[in-house]
């Protein structure tokens, strides 16, 4: 057998997860290693801020000290005329501008520390990559029905209640500063949220698939329960586009399910009234997202800050893009730019047209899955399928609608192209399940 079968046994959805990699590990390379390439100069000086050394430059100028005149100067200065200065090589100095006392220090002394932080992402990304395809592979070779079982999907509902319940006692233990969003459990890696819509998944289909207990209201209560809890859990962090992705990901599950409309428009009813309770409860932080995505302009260094440098990007690359490497400004100044406003840089770099390229394969991938959902015996399988489907889909349409400023911002990650270790392992995990449905129904459709 084929080392790609073994991993995965549909090899076109496996090449298209590799492209994604590739194009991931390009953009992340653009986003955080390739502006120190450029920036990089041995002379040039950094200055010591609270959050570590940063580039020293005046009026967008890099400089250089001079150890003949004891005076910082234009870099330029030394490209131009090199015999005339002796600049410094190594130690600190000092120098006073505009009454404040500035410690520097030469690029060069921190050029280890520095490229080894430029290029941490993608090493990481490159592990969690690996150890995602490891993932995937386990889990295609792993019976799914085993999520059939009880005990086993009511143990994994717990876990992902517990995780969730775990990320707001590190937020009341350790809480952040200026009132942050606290998402992860353990430092910024491992965001439980990802993980409890693949729980969700399993959780619907076993539900609606194998007890069909759902047909009756004294059990739909439960199923409201374990939904409703988890996007309250979410929504507290606060991740609001979080806890009401995970409803409308239930809602689709329900309808897709074949719930009947005695069971579905009371269900529907019951969490679109509390997605209004969500938002009544946060109603000044969703006032503020709504106000900087109506008008951006109105407060373009807070509020509306991502949305205007998303804008000028996405406009900046045009149709063809500036190549790839020269459009930077979304690489410098939109801070997310490789997680949630990643489309932001492709397009600027490669256009419209390599954005076309991307939704294209993205299409692609999801119709391959609903077409396979579509092919299977039994709705369990049917609405695992459809679900992981589901989920794929409607993050690359928030992600898509945020970057173009048609919703307001909301942190969805790109599936498979975002930096982010968290999303990137539940989608595996998601293909993964899909996989192992894939091999025991192979010989059955001929696939």
């Amino acid at each position: 057998m084929k080392l790609a079968e073994k991993i995965y046994p549909d090899k076109h959805i496996l090449s298209i997860v590799l492209i994604f990699f590739i194009i991931s590990q390009t953009f992340v390379f653009v986003k955080n290693a390739l502006p120190f390439f450029i920036s990089y100069h041995p002379n040039a000086l950094l200055y010591q801020t609270k959050k570590g050394w940063k580039l020293f430059k005046i009026n967008n100028v890099r400089y250089f000290y001079d150890l003949n005149t004891s005076r910082i100067l234009p870099l330029p200065y030394l490209d131009v005329f090199p015999e005339r200065f002796r600049p410094a090589r190594e130690g600190e100095f000092e120098t006073k501008l505009a009454g404040k006392t500035y410690k520097l220090k030469p690029y060069r002394e921190l050029l280890l520390p520095k490229l080894k932080k430029a290029l941490s992402k993608n090493v990481k990304l490159t592990i969690f990559f690996l150890f995602g395809l490891v993932l995937m592979g386990v889990f295609s070779r792993t019976d799914y029905r085993v999520f059939k079982n009880k005990k086993v999907i009511y143990l994994t509902v717990g876990i992902s209640l517990a995780l969730l319940v775990g990320v707001l006692i590190r937020k009341l233990v350790a809480p952040p500063a200026s009132g942050m969003p606290v998402r992860w459990l353990i430092g910024t890696s491992i965001q439980p949220s990802e993980f409890s819509k693949i729980v969700l998944i399993l959780f619907l289909a076993y539900y609606i698939g194998v007890k069909g207990y759902i047909e009756q209201f004294k059990y739909l209560l439960f199923v409201l329960l374990v939904i409703l809890s988890h996007a309250l859990l979410i929504a507290l962090q606060p991740d609001l586009g979080m806890a009401f992705f995970f409803i409308l990901l239930g809602i689709s599950l329900m309808w897709l399910g074949g719930v009947a409309y005695r069971i579905f428009v009371p269900s529907l009813a019951v969490l679109g009234l509390a997605g209004a309770g969500i938002v009544a409860l946060f109603f000044d932080h969703v006032k503020r997202r709504f106000e900087g995505w109506i008008d951006p302009f109105s407060d373009p260094h807070d509020k509306g800050y991502q949305i205007i440098q998303s804008l000028k990007a996405i406009a900046g690359g045009g149709l063809f893009g500036k190549g790839l490497g020269k459009g930077l400004h979304s690489a410098v100044y939109i801070r997310e730019s490789d997680t949630d406003y990643i489309i932001s840089l492709i397009i600027e770099n490669l256009g419209i047209l390599g954005f076309l390229v991307i939704l294209y394969l993205q299409l692609l991938l999801i119709l391959k899955l609903f077409r396979f959902a579509n092919r299977v015996y039994g709705i369990y399988e049917k609405l695992i399928i459809s679900g992981v489907a589901l989920n794929i889909f409607y993050s690359i349409v928030v992600n898509y609608a945020m970057a173009f400023n048609i919703i307001p911002p909301k942190g969805i990650a790109l599936p498979f192209l975002s930096y982010g270790v968290s999303n990137l392992l539940a989608n595996f995990i998601g293909l993964g399940i899909v996989g192992s449905i894939y091999r025991r129904h192979l010989a059955v459709l001929n696939l």
